[in-house]
C-alpha cells in the first residue's frame, strides 16, 4: 500500500511540474512583453484551460480559453494573451517535430537497416525546416501586421478585446522583438524540462501494477500516445491517445486487464491535478471564474 501511494504520489508530483513548467514558458514570453503576471495566477490559468481544451478540439479551447480568462486570473487584457498562446503553440508544434525526429532516430534501427532510418530521419528533418519556415513566415504576418490577419481572426479579437488593446499589443510585438533567438534561448530551459519530465508520469504510473518501465521506454509511449492523440485532433486526444498507450504497453504487460488499468490510472493522474487546482480555484478564488461568467449574464440581461 505505501508503494502504491510512493508511486501515484511521485506521479502527481510530477505532473505539477509539467503544469508548473508550462507556465514558466508562458512567464518567460509575457515577460519579454514588459508583463509581470504572478507564476501562481500562471498555473491556475494553464490548469484551468487544459481541462477545458479536453472537450475542444485541436486546442482551440486552450488558445481561446486561456484568452477568455486571462483577465481575470493574471490581469493581462485578451489580445495580448490570445497572441501570446499562439506564438507558443507554434513553439510547440516546432519542438514536437523534432521529437518526432528522435523517435525515428530511437525506434527506427529496431525494425529497419539504419541506412534507411537515416534517410527517413534527414527527409523528416528537412520537411519539418519548411514547415517552420513557412509556420514562422505566416505568423510573423499574424503577429506584426494587423492588415494580413484573416476576416474571421479580425472579428474575434474585436469581441475579445478592444482595437487600441490589439494596435498596443502589435507595437509592442515589433519592440520587443519575440522572434529574436535571445527569447528563444531563454525557452529553451522550460521546453527540455518539459520534454524530458513528461514521460515520469508513466514512469511512475505503471510500478502501480508491479510493472518496471526503463525510462527510455517510458519516453517512447508517452510522447508517441501524445502526439498521436494531438494529430487526431479529438477532444483531449481520448480514444486515439489510449488506443495508442494501450497497444505499446502491450509487450510490457501480461495480460489485457492490466493494459486497461494502465491506461485508465495513467488517464487519472494525467487529469488529477489540474482538478485539483481548479477546485482549489472555485473554492478559495470563485472570483476568477464564476465573477467573469456573473459578468458575461449581466451584459445579456
Amino acid at each position: 500500500m505505501i508503494t502504491i501511494l510512493l508511486y501515484s504520489f511521485l506521479a502527481l508530483i510530477s505532473n505539477f511540474f509539467c503544469i508548473l513548467l508550462i507556465s514558466g514558458r508562458y512567464k518567460t514570453i509575457f515577460t519579454t512583453l514588459g508583463e509581470t503576471p504572478k507564476i501562481f495566477d500562471l498555473i491556475g490559468l494553464v490548469s484551468v484551460t487544459q481541462l477545458i481544451s479536453y472537450v475542444t478540439p485541436f486546442n482551440i479551447g486552450l488558445v481561446f480559453g486561456r484568452s477568455f480568462l486571462a483577465k481575470k486570473f493574471i490581469k493581462i487584457q485578451p489580445g495580448l494573451t490570445l497572441l501570446v498562446t499562439i506564438y507558443d503553440q507554434w513553439l510547440e508544434i516546432i519542438w514536437q517535430l523534432f521529437i518526432i525526429f528522435f523517435l525515428i532516430l530511437l525506434t527506427g534501427s529496431k525494425y529497419f537497416s539504419t541506412k534507411i532510418v537515416l534517410v527517413l530521419a534527414v527527409l523528416l528533418l528537412f520537411l519539418s525546416f519548411l514547415f517552420v519556415v513557412f509556420l514562422g513566415s505566416v505568423l510573423k504576418r499574424v503577429l506584426l501586421f494587423k492588415v494580413h490577419l484573416p476576416a474571421w481572426l479580425k472579428k474575434i479579437l474585436k469581441k475579445i478585446s478592444s482595437g487600441q488593446d490589439i494596435e498596443l499589443v502589435i507595437s509592442s510585438l515589433k519592440e520587443r522583438k519575440m522572434f529574436s533567438f535571445r527569447l528563444l534561448l531563454s525557452l529553451c530551459p522550460w521546453i527540455l524540462l518539459f520534454i524530458f519530465t513528461y514521460p515520469l508520469i508513466l514512469y511512475f504510473t505503471t510500478p502501480l501494477l508491479g510493472i518496471h518501465l526503463a525510462y527510455v521506454d517510458s519516453f517512447l509511449i508517452a510522447w508517441v500516445s501524445y502526439l498521436t492523440g494531438r494529430l487526431s485532433g479529438i477532444p483531449g486526444g481520448f480514444g486515439t491517445r489510449d488506443i495508442t498507450l494501450a497497444f505499446l504497453l502491450t509487450p510490457f504487460t501480461s495480460s489485457i486487464k492490466e493494459v486497461v488499468l494502465l491506461t485508465t490510472f495513467y488517464r487519472i493522474l494525467a487529469l488529477f491535478p489540474s482538478i485539483i487546482i481548479a477546485v482549489f480555484i472555485l473554492i478559495f478564488t470563485p472570483e476568477k471564474i464564476v465573477g467573469l461568467f456573473q459578468r458575461k449574464t449581466t451584459k445579456l440581461i
